[in-house]
């Protein structure tokens, strides 16, 4: 059976809010798309962190992910996590490291199940790179 690019994204977001509530964090889902936005997860100092679910693709010897946003200068959530098709990998990645808005990002492994970025995201607010 073949998934739809939707029926994928879906999967993902829910295994996100399944780790998500793994590691601690209260998890709100929005009823229907603000911005990109497809989770607000709360840290341990009661922040609301925007966060987009994206599936990584493989491309040759590196994890990508295409990219899209509503502004030129800055990535709009707070927190993009990237599933890897299964479920085998996860990385946890701060808006403002993606302020490039290059098409294609290469994900780095030192963002690799990095869930504390959730409680350091109000250092990253408001900063330009």
């Amino acid at each position: 059976m073949t998934l739809t690019s939707s029926t994928r994204g879906a999967a993902a977001e829910q295994y996100v809010v399944a780790q998500a509530l793994h590691h601690g964090f209260r998890v709100l889902v929005p009823v229907v798309d603000l911005n990109g936005v497809d989770l607000y997860i709360l840290n341990s100092r009661g922040e609301l962190v925007s966060t987009q679910v994206k599936t990584a693709k493989r491309h040759r010897t590196a994890w990508r992910l295409r990219l899209t946003s509503s502004t030129q200068h800055r990535y709009a959530v707070d927190v993009l996590v990237a599933v890897a098709p299964g479920f085998g990998k996860l990385w946890v990645v701060p808006g403002v490291v993606l302020t490039d808005l290059q098409h294609n990002v290469a994900l780095r492994d030192k963002w690799l199940d990095r869930w504390d970025v959730f409680e350091a995201v109000g250092a990253f607010r408001g900063r330009a790179p």
